[in-house]
């Protein structure tokens, strides 16, 4: 399922006002198993973020921790723009 293009983090901290919350990265091995590695980073994420924009950031060092490049995102799609969020 692609994520809505205008998908938004929520309030994951249950505090007002929202405070910025963390995620740790993890890489994944190959086929069969995908073993999860922690990369050891953390990312943070806050309310409003746009979800799609912090999976490629996520993306981004997981690729950078194998040494490959990602380049720019792609644009969204229009099922990407259509989709409503479900936050």
């Amino acid at each position: 399922m692609p994520i809505s293009a205008s998908q938004l983090y929520p309030n994951t901290t249950g505090k007002e006002p929202p405070e910025p919350a963390t995620m740790t990265l993890y890489d994944f091995g190959p086929a069969p198993d995908h073993r999860s590695i922690a990369l050891g980073q953390t990312m943070s994420f806050a309310l409003g973020d746009n979800v799609y924009d912090k999976a490629w950031e996520a993306y981004g060092k997981v690729m950078a921790a194998r040494g490959t490049p990602v380049g720019a995102p792609p644009p969204p799609t229009d099922l990407r723009l259509a989709l409503p969020p479900s936050t």
